[in-house]
């Protein structure tokens, strides 16, 4: 009985075994693989795209592998638009790309360099109003004329050699925008400037 019972048990499990195998080789056929198969669709495919030249294979057609790579090549004065090399992925090589006419993909090129243009335009432009903010910053940050301003005149004048005197529109107290100055020097010497 023993003998028997190990025996029924190995059928048993050579049976799964194979229920697993046709399993998994039916799981591979839904979801393809990538062979010769794989490779004559994608050559059939691109032949129906217009303006299509050839289909260049990383190996032999024969060889064709999970991984394998084909890479897409146009008519004279056609250029591939899309991904130009695809690559074979449980059967599937992904989204074929389209051939466009050298003049499209010209125009195409330089939309986006206008696009990049003005882009850059608009950048400096950004540029350009944050230097003129910073600028008024700087000129509020520089100071105001006052009564501070009217001293750090005088004693920059006084500092001058040969420097006699400041003589201000105002009252050094009432010193704004617009008050003015007169510079005077010692006897014996102008006021240059």
């Amino acid at each position: 009985n023993k003998k028997k019972n190990k025996k029924k048990e190995q059928e048993e499990e050579q049976e799964e075994e194979q229920e697993e195998e046709q399993e998994e080789e039916q799981e591979e056929e839904q979801e393809g693989t990538c062979d010769k198969k794989a490779a004559k669709a994608l050559k059939k495919l691109w032949d129906g795209v217009a303006h299509a030249k050839s289909v260049g294979f990383s190996v032999k057609t024969k060889m064709i592998t999970e991984g394998s790579s084909a890479a897409m090549k146009c008519a004279n004065g056609y250029a591939v638009s899309g991904k130009e090399v695809l690559t074979c992925n449980k059967g599937y090589w992904g989204t074929l790309p389209a051939c466009v006419g050298v003049c499209e993909q010209e125009e195409e090129q330089e939309e986006e360099e206008e696009e990049e243009q003005e882009e850059e335009q608009e950048e400096e432009q950004e540029e350009e109003q944050e230097e003129e903010q910073e600028e008024e910053q700087e000129e509020e940050q520089e100071g105001t004329c006052d009564k501070k301003a009217a001293k750090a005149l005088k004693k920059l004048w006084d500092g001058v050699a040969h420097a006699k005197s400041v003589g201000f529109s105002v009252k050094t107290k009432m010193i704004t925008e617009g008050s003015s100055a007169a510079m005077k020097c010692a006897n014996g010497y102008a006021v240059s400037g």
